[in-house]
């Protein structure tokens, strides 16, 4: 079986954390699809867990170079919960 989900991480990323990558992953669930850490300097899109629902979408925007990340999964499986559930994670 293959993993439905893919850690990714910009390549000028040099000080990634280890403990940052498990505590991300580690919070992947079957029913969303992108798991993002919030820091002190906000959303980390670039440093996030993405499932293959969002290969669509992140495609379709490269292709028309629009490459503000975030914007490309605005119609993912993510709630206002899950953005509560994220900020009590990293507090």
């Amino acid at each position: 079986m293959t993993n439905p989900f893919g850690f990714i991480s910009a390549c000028d990323t040099p000080f990634l954390k280890k403990e940052m990558v498990e505590t991300v992953v580690g919070k992947i669930e079957a029913q969303i699809d992108i798991v993002i850490p919030e820091t002190s300097a906000g959303l980390e899109p670039l440093c996030a867990v993405y499932s293959k629902n969002c290969l669509n979408a992140a495609q379709h925007h490269l292709e028309q170079e629009k490459l503000k990340v975030i914007r490309a999964f605005r119609k993912s499986r993510n709630t206002p919960a899950d953005l509560q559930r994220a900020e009590e994670m990293v507090t």
